[in-house]
């Protein structure tokens, strides 16, 4: 019997965006169940991957063709089978570019084995030999390729190892301790590589410092450079896959988001591929693997990805200040802290995934998480003398959990807090997971003791006049939130309508004019809702509106604030001023 299963990837049907596939693995019996995962690690929520295969055929070793049924919404049965191997060929829809998907057009293909690796569960343990039948010229990114061939230990590590083949592929490296890791930019020009390898060397020497060493020997950061508007970035053990756009863009304007996911996804290295809930310990791909822990392997990521770039010195304190104002801006903007818990909404990732769903419904477990980490790093450091913080705990977890293949829950987690503290938070720490409490308070007294705080200021005429927030739409203006206690709630105007007049003056790019203009008298907007054009009268007022969130450096910072600005930033605040 065979002990190994063997992928091809070929481009026969490239030019219409289909990636075909061919599976040779072993079978025992004359039945056996098929299964393509149910969702990617990264991404907490039902990926439907299924949906993207057509034309499924198998095979046994003499070249049959057997009988192959659907089973279930991610599996297929397969029956009459005779010999000790089956070929399993089929097709996969590959129309969809982010950090996540497989892809391909014929001019490079990029591949996440977890959307498209058909498996058995009798075979996952056993090694995986891919093939990739594509031009020789072309390299290879994120797998060690050698002859257009690699192979996986397992099943697991096959998924966790996603690939770009391409003639367009450039990289460079840099060492840091025993870990190599490359840099690859997917068609790019102009690419400032001593700046990028300066920078991207700085932030991970200080994770790999605050942690004490790192997890893998090789680490490749693979960016896709994309002519439209894309940040995306996914973690893998040895590699990060990132989608930012458009490419004229990604050394100008957004050079600080490449920074910024960059460190977040290396982070990840030991946040969730190493530190992990007992719920992921291990991945099971078939189903929904409910955690409450969001706020760690994603809301702790989220905070550490940015502090670590200010901390190592790729950003200045008002790059770092200006990210942190954007966690506050999107707490401040989602009134959803009031109906759902952080815990909650971690397990309904599941339940409605990443778009906005309902409105005011639940939180994000990045911001939220972010933010609730910000406030027990400072906790951390006040209860140990400025000796101490979240950084501190999470290299106890790595280090007590994570290397010894352990996995954590809640339980664990207040329990290192107190470890390190000497003091039980497990209350505090729940009274911000369970509760659904706006804590700004408690973050803005956080803030103050860094010498740091917030400014509050009134959004535009039209969110702080109508409580509302818009976007541009096919004629007008699309609102896509409204405060729960503005004037437009009050007056009947919701999510999804599209603003076309203000008393019956057609907006054209001008709407915050015309509302400040008509600001302090009744006035009527003119609405598309649901194909139906209406007209709402505003005639009830309200003072409360969105408001504009900035984090910034308060003035007349005492010694000891200064202090403990350092011992969390690891740099002084006369150095962050100039």
């Amino acid at each position: 019997m065979p002990s190994s299963v063997s992928y091809t990837f070929s481009l026969t049907c490239a030019n219409q965006n289909f990636l075909d596939l061919s599976v040779t693995m072993p079978v025992k019996g004359n039945e056996l169940i098929i299964k393509i995962p149910a969702w990617r690690p990264g991404r907490y929520e039902l990926g439907n991957f299924s949906r993207n295969i057509r034309k499924i055929l198998v095979e046994d070793t003499e070249g049959r063709v057997l009988k192959v049924r659907k089973h279930e919404r991610n599996s297929w049965k397969i029956e009459g089978i005779s010999g000790k191997q089956i070929k399993i060929s089929y097709q996969y829809f590959s129309n969809e570019l982010n950090a996540g998907s497989t892809f391909t057009d014929g001019t490079f293909l990029y591949v996440n084995p977890v959307n498209c690796a058909i498996y058995a569960e009798e075979t996952m343990n056993l090694s995986c030999t891919v093939i990739l039948d594509i031009p020789i010229e072309w390299q290879v990114a994120g797998a060690q390729s050698e002859n257009n061939q690699f192979v996986c230990n397992d099943f697991d590590k096959l998924v966790d190892t996603p690939f770009i083949a391409s003639p367009d592929l450039l990289s460079k490296s840099y060492k840091i301790g025993e870990t190599q890791f490359t840099i690859w930019m997917h068609r790019q020009l102009n690419i400032p590589w001593r700046k990028l390898l300066d920078d991207f060397t700085k932030f991970s020497a200080k994770l790999i410092e605050e942690f004490g060493d790192c997890p893998t020997k090789k680490f490749e950061f693979i960016i896709l450079s994309l002519p439209n508007q894309a940040y995306h970035g996914v973690e893998h053990l040895e590699s990060t896959i990132i989608t930012l756009g458009p490419s004229y863009d990604v050394f100008g304007a957004l050079y600080p988001e490449l920074l910024g996911v960059s460190c977040h996804e290396l982070y990840h290295v030991w946040n969730v591929k190493t530190i992990r809930p007992k719920e992921l310990h291990p991945y099971d791909l078939s189903k929904e693997n409910y955690s409450q822990l969001g706020f760690i392997y994603e809301g702790i990521t989220t905070y550490f990805g940015d502090l670590q770039l200010l901390k190592s010195g790729v950003f200045s304190i008002n790059q770092y200040l200006t990210e942190l104002s954007d966690q506050f801006q999107k707490h401040a903007d989602n009134f959803g802290r009031r109906n759902y818990s952080l815990a909650d909404s971690s397990i309904d990732t599941w339940v409605d995934g990443y778009v906005p769903g309902v409105p005011e419904r639940k939180i994000s477990i990045y911001t939220e998480g972010c933010l609730f980490a910000f406030w027990l790093d400072n906790k951390i450091l006040s209860l140990t003398e400025n000796t101490k913080s979240l950084q501190t705990v999470m290299s106890a977890l790595y280090q007590n959990f994570g290397k010894k293949n352990k996995g954590i829950d809640l339980v664990i987690f207040s329990q290192t807090i107190q470890e390190i503290t000497q003091l039980d938070l497990s209350d505090q720490v729940d009274h911000f997971l369970f509760n659904t409490i706006d804590y700004i308070d408690e973050l803005q007294s956080s803030l103050k003791e860094i010498g740091l705080g917030i400014i509050i200021k009134e959004g535009d005429p039209v969110e702080k006049i109508l409580g509302i927030k818009v976007t541009p739409g096919d004629i007008g203006f699309l609102v896509i939130s409204v405060h729960p206690e503005g004037t437009a709630a009050k007056n009947g105007l919701r999510r999804g309508d599209e603003i076309i007049a203000v008393n019956g003056i057609k907006v054209k790019g001008d709407l915050k004019n015309w509302i400040s203009y008509f600001e302090n008298q009744y006035f009527s907007i003119s609405i598309l809702r649901n194909g139906i054009l209406l007209d709402n009268s505003i005639h009830e007022f309200s003072k409360k509106g969105f408001e504009k969130y900035t984090v910034s450096i308060l003035p007349n910072i005492t010694t000891d604030q200064k202090n403990k600005f350092f011992s969390w930033s690891g740099i002084s605040l006369e150095k962050a001023l100039k």
